[in-house]
Order: C-alpha cells, then sequence, then structure tokens
C-alpha cells in the first residue's frame, strides 16, 4: 500500500487544455446494501459521456469470501488496478464507483483512495428509509436471512460518514442520478470561461445530441469547430478542466439569411452550447446566467441578441426563462430552417438569471 500511495495513478498527470489543468475524476457511492448503488451507477453511465463504471462485485468473488490480512490487499488491489487503467484510458473521464463501509471494507477503500492519489474523488452516501431498503431488498431477489444481515450490519455505519447524504427513498435509479449530477454541476463557483482551444474545439464537435436536437451542436455560423478557437468563441469548463458547455460572442453567432436587416449593432450577439449529458437537468439557467455575466462584467454588454433554430424548443425556453423576449423569426439561407431572434436588454444581466435558477 505504500508502495501504491507513493507512485498514484501513473499517466494521470493533467495536461494543460488553454492553460486549464485536465483532471480525471471518480464518483463513488457509498451507502448500506440493498439501497440501489449499483443500479444508481448504471443509470449514471447511460448519460453521462466519456465514463466507466467499476462494479467491486465481480473483483471479489471468492469461496469462502472473508475480509483479513490475506485478503485485504488483494480485493484493494482488484478494485485500485481497474479504477486506475479506466482513468488512465484517454477516452475516459468519469469512473463510478460503488461499495459498502461495513466491517473491514473500510480498510479495502481506504488503500483504493491512497492509490487514487491525485484524482479528484467525489463521494456521495446513498440513504433510504429501511421500510423502502427492505422493500428493495426483496424486490431483488434477497432472502430473509441475508436481509436481516444487511439491517443489522450495513444500515448503522454511516453516521460518522463525512460525505455528502442523497436520499434516495422516493427516486427511481434514474432520478438518483440526476439529483447527484446536479449537485455536482451546482457548484458554479467552480465555472470558469477560458479561450477556445484546439483541444475544446475538438472534444465539442464529438458531442452528440439526441433528436430533435441532433442538428443543433453544430458550430456557430456554420464553420467547423476546429476553426471556432479565435476570440469570439470561449470554452466553459469546470474544477477538472473538462468543457462543460461553449460561448460564441459577436458575428460568428449569427445565421447567414436572406435579409440585409437581420442583424444591427445595437446588442451583443450569443450563441452557446451545453455538453448532452448536461442538458434536461435543470442547468440552464444557471449556464445562461454565467456567460451573460461574462457578456456584461467583461465584454461590456448592455444587451444581448440570441438566434435559436425552431426546433430547439428546449433552447428558447430556457432563454424565455432568463428574460430574453422573442423579437423576429429568420429563415437560414443555406438550408432555409427557422430560426428566431430574442434579445435581453439592460445592464443588470443578473436580474433575470436568479429567478430561472430558482423556477430551474
Amino acid at each position: 500500500a505504500q508502495k501504491d500511495a507513493k507512485e498514484g495513478v501513473k499517466g494521470l498527470e493533467p495536461a494543460q487544455d488553454g492553460g486549464v489543468k485536465r483532471m480525471k475524476r471518480v464518483i463513488m457511492l457509498c451507502g448500506p446494501n440493498g439501497v440501489g448503488k449499483t443500479s444508481i451507477c448504471r443509470a449514471l453511465l447511460r448519460v453521462t459521456p466519456r465514463s466507466a463504471y467499476v462494479d467491486s462485485d465481480p473483483l471479489r468473488l471468492m469461496n469462502p469470501f472473508v475480509l483479513n490480512d490475506e485478503t485485504i490487499p488483494t480485493i484493494a488491489k482488484n478494485l485500485g488496478d481497474v479504477i486506475v487503467n479506466y482513468l488512465e484510458c484517454p477516452a475516459v473521464e468519469t469512473v463510478f464507483f460503488s461499495y459498502g463501509l461495513h466491517g473491514r471494507r473500510r480498510e479495502v477503500l481506504e488503500r483504493v483512495l491512497r492509490r487514487l492519489e491525485g484524482v479528484r474523488v467525489l463521494p456521495f452516501v446513498m440513504e433510504c428509509s429501511e421500510e423502502e431498503n427492505v422493500r428493495r431488498m426483496r424486490a431483488d431477489g434477497r432472502d430473509e436471512a441475508r436481509i436481516a444481515r444487511a439491517l443489522a450490519f450495513s444500515r448503522g455505519v454511516y453516521a460518522d460518514v463525512p460525505y455528502p447524504r442523497v436520499d434516495v427513498t422516493a427516486l427511481s435509479a434514474q432520478e438518483a442520478a440526476q439529483e447527484i449530477l446536479r449537485r455536482i454541476w451546482a457548484h458554479t463557483d467552480a465555472w470558469r470561461i477560458v479561450p477556445m482551444t484546439q483541444a475544446y474545439a475538438e472534444a465539442i464537435a464529438r458531442w452528440a445530441y439526441p433528436e430533435p436536437y441532433a442538428a443543433c451542436g453544430a458550430a456557430p455560423d456554420g464553420e467547423t469547430w476546429a476553426d471556432c478557437t479565435g476570440g469570439e468563441s470561449v470554452a466553459c469548463v469546470d474544477a477538472d478542466g473538462a468543457v462543460c458547455g461553449y460561448f460564441c460572442f459577436g458575428r460568428g453567432a449569427r445565421i447567414p439569411t436572406l435579409s440585409g436587416d437581420a442583424y444591427d449593432e445595437s446588442a451583443l450577439d450569443m450563441a452557446f452550447g451545453l455538453r448532452p449529458d448536461l442538458c434536461g437537468h435543470r442547468h440552464s439557467g444557471a449556464f445562461l446566467g454565467f456567460g451573460m455575466r461574462y457578456a456584461q462584467e467583461t465584454l461590456g454588454a448592455c444587451a444581448l441578441r440570441v438566434t435559436a433554430a425552431g426546433v430547439n424548443a428546449r433552447a428558447i425556453r430556457a432563454c424565455e426563462k432568463v428574460g430574453f423576449i422573442l423579437q423576429r423569426k429568420l429563415w437560414h439561407a443555406q438550408s432555409g430552417e427557422a430560426y428566431y431572434v430574442m434579445r435581453r436588454d439592460g445592464g443588470m444581466l443578473d436580474a433575470g438569471t436568479a429567478a430561472a435558477d430558482r423556477r430551474g
């Protein structure tokens, strides 16, 4: 274990993307037996691109299964090796990991965490009522003796665990996954606007949105994302340096139209995009507010204008929530698709975003 802690995770020296360290992260779910950790991790995996899930159960199958001085180092190495292998893969940014803490399992986890030195680990405790815990274990096919052991030995060990808690009593696995993602995303003090780099542009170019939004991830003004690394486009990154959205300001945020009077210089044009796995989880108000504050404080904007695709009802609703007002309808000169021009005036751009955050 001392050797593992000294070496840390090989190959994870943070790369410099636009002056921001790009870090990997592990989202760890703890909680009593039968609370739903595995189901929630699988739900998180489905909605999080560039992610992997490490299930501890297949990595500690033994006959008999015991945790003692002989087996703990082996099991900890199994878990640590798989997590580290995923973290060293360029295609993986987030690893989900579920584990219980009763008995000597804490000793296993302590060894695993030493292997992850230098990696951002975000832990959560899943909890639910005892009645719901029993219902879930019975639905999972566990016999009454196993349920009784779980209640006796795994429910009371989390009182002194200082991790953020998520009560999943009334939540499905999908709803619990959304709540965890919301909590991770809610740390807006960690967001940063950084220059758009080639690496960020290439990451954004790989984003895939579901229908009917599949065509809404195209680069502003029809250019390829590889060309959008100039001063008009900026990236929004989280505390790990992972790109979670972008903003484009100025003429690059406009569309080509057949109308000569479609735009004037009375407002700063803004285009934006939120990473697909973050869409639909009530992040749009906070994300737009972040970009609006940047436009006001850094670019000196007193009025902002957005041109949204007619099929992108989600973006139109998000803009309306933060105070944008529909002005006119336009048609794209090449595609013929309908677009809506929306505008927000006034110097206090924060005013509408706070209300939007409360409304979600």
